[in-house]
C-alpha cells in the first residue's frame, strides 16, 4: 500500500509495511483467511517494532497537517525530562525521532543501531505522556 509520508522520507513502496510481493498462492490464501478472520494478517507482525513506526510517524504527520486545524495544539503543555513541552512539541520530536530511526540506514549517521533504539525509545516514553491529549 502506498505511504506519502513515508515515500517523502526517501523509502520506496516495498521497502515499508507488510507489502511482500514474493509471497506464493498458497501464502497469499492463507494471509486472505488470516485478514478475514482477524482484519489483518501475520506479516504485520513479522518487523513489528519498524511497521509501528511508520505508523506513527505517517498517521502524526497527518495528526498534524489535518487536526492541528481543528485542534489548539498549544494548549496543552507537559512536562517531560526536565522541560516543558506543547503538544506540537511534543508530536514533533516524536515524528523527528521516528524519521531517524525509519531512515537510519538511508543515512551517514554516525550513530549506532542501539543509538538509536534509545532515541525512539525516549520518543515513545514521551508520546505516553501526551497520549491523554490526544483524544481531545
Amino acid at each position: 500500500m502506498k505511504n506519502k509520508y513515508l515515500e517523502e522520507l526517501g523509502l520506496k513502496k516495498g521497502e515499508y509495511g507488510s507489502d511482500y510481493s514474493e509471497i506464493s498462492r498458497k501464502q497469499k490464501k492463507k494471509f486472505k483467511k488470516q485478514r478475514k478472520k482477524y482484519g489483518f494478517d501475520e506479516r504485520e507482525t513479522w518487523n513489528i517494532n519498524t511497521i509501528l513506526i511508520e505508523w506513527l510517524y505517517s498517521h502524526l504527520m497527518m495528526y498534524t497537517e489535518k487536526g492541528g486545524k481543528v485542534v489548539d495544539l498549544e494548549y496543552h503543555t507537559f512536562e517531560f525530562k526536565g522541560r516543558t513541552y506543547t503538544e506540537l512539541e511534543a508530536i514533533e520530536f516524536i515524528k523527528e525521532k521516528c524519521r531517524r530511526y525509519l531512515t537510519y540506514e538511508l543515512t551517514d549517521d554516525d550513530l549506532t543501531y542501539d543509538e538509536i533504539n534509545a532515541e525512539m525509545t525516549e520518543a515513545l516514553h514521551l508520546l505516553a505522556e501526551i497520549f491523554p491529549a490526544l483524544w481531545w
